[in-house]
């Protein structure tokens, strides 16, 4: 039996993500799940080049609420690339600006 490491409940999302580089490039992935801490993005292209473990990115999420059309942004760090995707942790301590983050 494995033992489970991570310190947040994840929870199964399907919304399509935005995630910025910090060379500004923008690539489109669906997001699997998330939890308060980080997030594991989807490829939706098995083309997709992710950036490396360690790099900062903008994760940016759209989603329809009862007031509309709704845009969440966090600073985040890359902390695991698999073949498939890419695993976040969330950095609410950095500056708002990705250039600052990097």
């Amino acid at each position: 039996m494995s033992r489970e490491r991570r310190g947040h409940e994840r929870f199964p999302i399907g919304l399509e993500a935005t995630l910025e580089t910090a060379d500004g490039r923008e690539l489109n992935l669906r997001l699997g799940d998330v939890s308060a801490g980080g997030a594991y993005l989807e490829k939706t292209d098995p083309a997709t080049p992710l950036p490396p473990a360690g790099s900062p990115v903008r994760f940016t999420i759209r989603y329809r609420s009862e007031r509309g059309v709704e845009i969440e942004s966090e600073c985040a760090r890359v902390v695991r690339v698999t073949d498939d995707g890419i695993g976040i942790e969330f950095q609410r301590d950095v500056p708002a600006t990705l250039a600052a983050a990097g």
